[in-house]
């Protein structure tokens, strides 16, 4: 996570800068923190966030296939561990990329557009496939089937006017 974290940094930042920046995650984050020592620490999403992160400015800038290919795999990680988070964290790069086809010349869209959105698309089939085989239904992800299954209070309860909970659509309340 602290490589990671120092290769996103030198997308955005000088190289003496990032280095700095990976050292104190080192040193912060990755030891003896609950990013890195438990399971739901957040140590993958977080390198699924920075391949994002430190993918688009390279991008921006070159527009190589081998880039756009750390930016997919690293949206295809942050759906499978985070969905909600990495998506709202994703949406301005997605912004600004979708702005390109104005800005850029069409090399550079081609170069990094069609590999990434290749891609995504492996990564989604792939997902949607494990989630058939594992809960039944291409839509429905294993932790959603888990909830429904063992949680017999949800962990966001919601309620109505009268107090009384309203159950998801997809847990058997």
């Amino acid at each position: 996570m602290s490589g990671a974290i120092c290769w996103m940094l030198q997308g955005w930042t000088p190289a003496r800068w990032a280095l700095l920046g990976g050292l104190l995650s080192l040193v912060r984050l990755a030891t003896c923190s609950y990013w890195m020592n438990s399971y739901w620490g957040g140590a993958v999403a977080a390198v699924g966030g920075c391949l994002v992160m430190g993918a688009y400015p390279r991008i921006a800038r070159q527009g190589r296939v081998g880039y756009a290919g750390a930016m997919g795999v690293g949206l295809v990680i942050l759906d499978n561990t985070r969905p909600l988070e990495g998506a709202i964290s994703s949406l301005p790069i997605a912004v600004a990329m979708l702005r390109w086809p104005w800005q850029k010349p069409r090399a550079r869209l081609a170069g990094a557009g069609m590999p990434l959105a290749f891609c995504l698309a492996v990564g989604a089939a792939l997902t949607r496939y494990y989630n058939y085989r594992v809960t039944g239904h291409a839509l429905r992800r294993p932790y959603m089937e888990y909830a429904g299954q063992y949680q017999p209070v949800t962990p966001l309860l919601l309620r109505n006017i009268d107090n009384r909970q309203i159950a998801y659509a997809n847990s058997d309340m």
